[in-house]
């Protein structure tokens, strides 16, 4: 009966959602009003939608019913139907709980915002909403939550140990001079966060790295409610290096104290004057000093198709057989969205442990021999994971030694979908111009782009795609006769490289 009141009410809910909604502006960029709604009076914006104008990561958990919204200084926990936000562990009253509607989640956009650190208000003239994100990456001020932990449940500081290996597992934090250390559960997903937007995701411990930044909330009794680690990365290719910086082909200088990186190359231990010209690499630095602590090279095919591990020092060949990689396959060669799986095969010595790692983010995904010699590995893509270039490496190992191998293609995995950036005619605009150039342009994850192809315009109802032109970055239509007076509706849809859907419609109007 309870469960019957529920969907009742959900019900009613979705149907007050069909009030138009009020047009929100952040930063001065428009948001799609399809990812609006107006409930009981109270504006609401899709979960997803928040995340990317916030510029945060946001998670659901389906179990839980819960939604985590993570910048660099804040987390916000938030439950369908629960008017309270749990912000680095301070409980706040909101003036509305999140909802479950239309198949989305959709989250309260003022009491949210405000609990970002974002500022909200109304422009009168225009009859919208405001957001200004001025606030949101800067730290709370003094007396904040983060620095109450037995009142508030919130840890906040920079990372330097990762302790994968105590039962159970742990991860110490400095804050504010002062060390703590953080017991995570065996199999708890932590949530990942790219400050530069390359890639984000839910990972293991063995993801973290001394010098990112990590939030962790707890419940009154010590358990984790969420977890989650933001660090800044980048990547490029090396015009020159030496024993302690080395410059990108972007003119991007990257200095590091060699006692505090961590360099990786081709899979192996290394440092920076081992790196070389045209090497690529993945650059992870902590996000509030930006001191460079994790470094990931790789030379171009120096792992493409097969590796072989010596035996270590003062152990035969013959007395370890050694280990090799004969050839890795995987079926990288186009874009993921959530919920499709990448395959990962690999040939090589029998009898051993076999894993891939991709890039430095999703690491330690297991591999099984299927046959003697032959595994095979995969990893379901999850909501809220994005890669763009991750380097897919192989691992084997048997009798204490490691041989290393690179899949042959890199990794791109987007599930944020695609955006509008731009659309012109303006939306709600009136112009005098019965031939206007309409267009839209859009922004994915990476600048991957859309699939021109899959792309379709319609003005008034016509499908016009055949004599407009397409591109991954814009849409554009010029009529070749005048159109009506009035209100003119155009609505674009289409793909990105990934497959994630844009349906965008705007109108405006033509004065004759």
């Amino acid at each position: 009966m309870r469960n019957l009141a529920i969907a009742i009410v959900l019900a009613a809910l979705a149907l007050g959602a069909a009030v138009p909604p009020t047009p929100v502006t952040v930063d001065g960029k428009s948001l799609a009003s399809s990812v609006l709604a107006t409930i009981k009076g109270k504006e609401y914006v899709s979960l997803r939608s928040l995340g990317d104008a916030l510029g945060a990561h946001v998670a659901y958990d389906k179990t839980r019913k819960q939604a985590t919204i993570t910048t660099e200084f804040r987390e916000a926990v938030l439950i369908i139907g629960k008017a309270v936000a749990l912000v680095n562990g301070e409980r706040r009253s909101l003036d509305a709980p999140p909802l479950f509607v239309g198949g989305r989640v959709m989250m309260p956009l003022r009491a949210t915002a405000l609990t970002m650190g974002a500022t909200v208000g109304y422009d009168q003239p225009s009859h919208s909403v405001v957001v200004s994100t001025r606030g949101v990456n800067t730290a709370p001020g003094a007396g904040s939550a983060r620095n109450a932990l037995p009142s508030a449940n919130t840890l906040e500081g920079t990372v330097t140990d990762v302790q994968t290996s105590m039962v159970p597992p742990a991860v110490a934090i400095d804050v504010d001079h002062l060390t703590y250390t953080i017991t995570v559960p065996e199999g708890t997903k932590i949530q990942f966060r790219d400050t530069h937007g390359g890639s984000t995701g839910s990972g293991p411990l063995s993801a973290v790295r001394p010098g990112d930044t990590l939030i962790a909330t707890v419940d009154s009794g010590g358990h984790l409610i969420a977890i989650a680690d933001i660090y800044t990365g980048f990547g490029g290719k090396i015009a020159s290096a030496s024993a302690e910086n080395m410059v990108l082909t972007n003119g991007r200088v990257v200095e590091a104290d060699p006692s505090q990186t961590t360099v990786m190359l081709d899979g192996r231990s290394a440092t920076f004057a081992d790196l070389q010209a045209g090497d690529l690499v993945t650059v992870r630095s902590d996000p509030r000093t930006g001191k460079v602590r994790d470094v990931v090279a790789l030379t171009p095919g120096g792992m493409r198709a097969s590796a072989t591990a010596s035996p270590p020092s003062g152990m035969t060949s013959g007395s370890s057989g050694g280990i090799e990689i004969a050839g890795v396959t995987d079926d990288a060669d186009h874009a993921f969205r959530a919920g499709q799986t990448l395959h990962v095969t690999m040939d090589g010595t029998p009898g051993g442990t076999a894993l891939f790692d991709l890039s430095n983010v999703v690491v330690a995904n297991r591999m099984s021999e299927t046959r003697p010699g032959h595994y095979e590995g995969t990893y379901v893509v999850d909501v809220g994971t994005n890669l763009v270039d991750a380097p897919i490496i192989v691992r084997l190992q048997k009798n204490g030694i490691t041989a290393q191998a690179e899949g042959p293609d890199p990794l791109a995995i987007i599930t944020s979908p695609p955006t509008v950036g731009d659309v012109k005619p303006e939306a709600g605009s009136q112009v005098n111009n019965a031939k206007p150039n309409i267009y839209a342009t859009f922004s994915t994850f990476g600048d991957r782009g859309m699939d021109a192809q899959s792309l379709k315009i319609f003005v008034d109802g016509n499908d016009v795609s055949a004599q407009a032109t397409r591109t991954a970055a814009f849409i554009s239509y010029l009529p070749a006769s005048a159109l009506s007076g009035g209100t003119i509706a155009v609505e674009v849809t289409g793909t990105d490289t990934a497959g994630n859907p844009l349906d965008f419609k705007w109108s405006f109007g033509i004065v004759r």
